[in-house]
C-alpha cells in the first residue's frame, strides 16, 4: 500500500479558526495528505480584527523544522504567517538545512483579511534575500505583491500591472510567482502563474458574491498537497484554484440555506 505523502505546514495560528493553520490542516485532509508542523507565531484573533500575534522563538521553530524531517519523509512545504524577520532568516536557513528535495509553497502572510498587520521589520528586504531563492512558487495577492515590490503606494488597478510586479519578483529571484485576484473587481477571478522564461498561465473562474477569510491558506496548502501527490506544478496550480472555488461556491449555498 502506498504511503500518504506528507507535506510539512510552517505557519501560525489562528483562534478564530478561519484561517492560518487551521484551514491548512483541514484542506490538506481534504487533499488527502497528512501534516507535519512547525508553528510560527500564535494570534488572537477574530474573523474582523487581530488582537495580538506572540511570535516563537526562532530556536523553537528551527526545533519544530528539524523534528518535522527527522519524523517524515516530506513530499512538501508549505509556508505562511511567519510574523517576523528573524522568523524568515530560521526559516530558510533551516530548510536548506534539511530540505534538498522537495517543493516549497510560499504564501507571504503580511496582512490579515480583517487589515491587522501580521508582520513587523524589513519583511520584504528579508524575504527576497533569504526565502525567495529556496521557494518553488511564491503566492501573493495584489496588497502582498504592491509590498514585495515597493509599490505600496500605488494601487495595483488591473491584471496587466499585476502581472508586470509579478516579473518584478522573478527579476529578484523567484521561481515561479502565482498571482491571485481576489482581491482585484470584475465578474471573473483571474489567478496568473508566472516562471521564468516560459508563458504566462492563467487560472479563471466567476466571482462569487462571498468574502471568505483563509482562502489564501487553502490555495497555497491545496498547491502544496497537489504537488506532494505528483502532480506537476501547472495542473496543481489548477486544481487548487478549482478546489478554492469549490470551497467559496459552497459555503455561498449554506450561508443562503441559513
Amino acid at each position: 500500500m502506498a504511503q500518504t505523502p506528507v507535506i510539512l505546514i510552517i505557519a501560525g495560528t489562528d483562534s478564530s479558526g478561519g484561517a492560518g493553520i487551521t484551514r491548512d490542516i483541514e484542506t490538506a485532509v481534504v487533499g488527502g495528505v497528512s501534516t507535519a508542523l512547525a508553528i510560527t507565531s500564535i494570534t488572537a484573533q477574530t474573523h474582523d480584527a487581530v488582537l495580538h500575534a506572540e511570535p516563537v522563538a526562532p530556536w523553537l521553530i528551527a526545533q519544530q523544522i528539524a523534528s518535522a524531517f527527522a519524523a517524515n519523509a516530506i513530499s512538501a512545504v508549505k509556508i505562511g504567517m511567519l510574523g517576523t524577520t528573524k522568523a524568515v532568516k530560521t526559516v530558510a536557513a533551516t530548510l536548506k538545512k534539511y530540505n534538498s528535495v522537495s517543493p516549497i509553497i510560499f504564501d507571504p502572510v503580511l496582512i490579515s483579511s480583517s487589515k491587522g498587520a501580521l508582520s513587523s521589520g524589513n519583511m520584504r528586504g528579508t524575504i527576497v534575500h533569504d526565502l525567495l531563492p529556496i521557494t518553488t512558487l511564491i503566492t501573493p495577492n495584489l496588497l502582498e505583491l504592491a509590498e514585495l515590490t515597493l509599490s505600496e503606494s500605488e494601487s495595483i488597478t488591473c491584471a496587466s500591472e499585476a502581472i508586470e510586479k509579478g516579473k518584478i519578483l522573478i527579476h529578484l529571484g523567484a521561481k515561479a510567482v502565482l498571482i491571485k485576484g481576489g482581491h482585484a473587481s470584475g465578474d471573473i477571478s483571474s489567478d496568473h502563474l508566472l516562471k521564468k522564461n516560459q508563458a504566462l498561465v492563467s487560472f479563471s473562474q466567476k466571482r462569487l458574491a462571498i468574502t471568505m477569510r483563509g482562502t489564501g491558506c487553502a490555495l497555497s496548502t491545496a498547491i502544496a498537497s497537489n504537488l506532494a501527490k505528483g502532480f506537476t506544478l501547472n495542473k496543481a496550480v489548477e486544481n487548487a484554484n478549482q478546489y478554492v472555488f469549490d470551497l467559496l461556491r459552497v459555503t455561498k449555498s449554506r450561508n443562503r440555506k441559513e
